[in-house]
């Protein structure tokens, strides 16, 4: 994930997160939250951070957001980013894990 500084209302600095190709991360929050402050509509997703008592917040475009408010409830899933291209360039896409999914579920079945 990339990590981007910046100044908050109150002058004290905060950062954001950004996936790149290949990263992946796990939902903390069923959903991504809108944010509608910017020029631009932009969503964000509470993830794991470095130990699984922090959270991170990664920043998502409009069509990232509005692709995994479609898929349901996020919690505990891996959300994968990926590169794709098409005729206007290169962008970043996300996905749930479904192989993670399908391992977790494996998992609590031995149970």
């Amino acid at each position: 994930m990339k990590e981007i500084k910046y100044e908050k209302a109150d002058g004290s600095e905060g950062s954001t997160f950004v996936l790149e190709a290949g990263d992946k991360v796990i939902a903390k929050f069923s959903a991504p939250r809108k944010n509608e402050k910017g020029i631009y509509d932009s969503y964000s997703l509470g993830v794991e951070g470095n130990n699984s008592d922090e959270t991170a917040y990664v920043r998502l475009s409009k069509g990232q957001g509005e692709k995994l408010l479609k898929l349901g409830d996020l919690t505990g899933k891996t959300i994968v980013a990926y590169e794709y291209s098409n005729k206007f360039g290169k962008f970043i896409g996300v996905k749930v894990d479904i192989l993670a999914v399908k391992s977790a579920l494996a998992k609590n079945n031995k149970k």
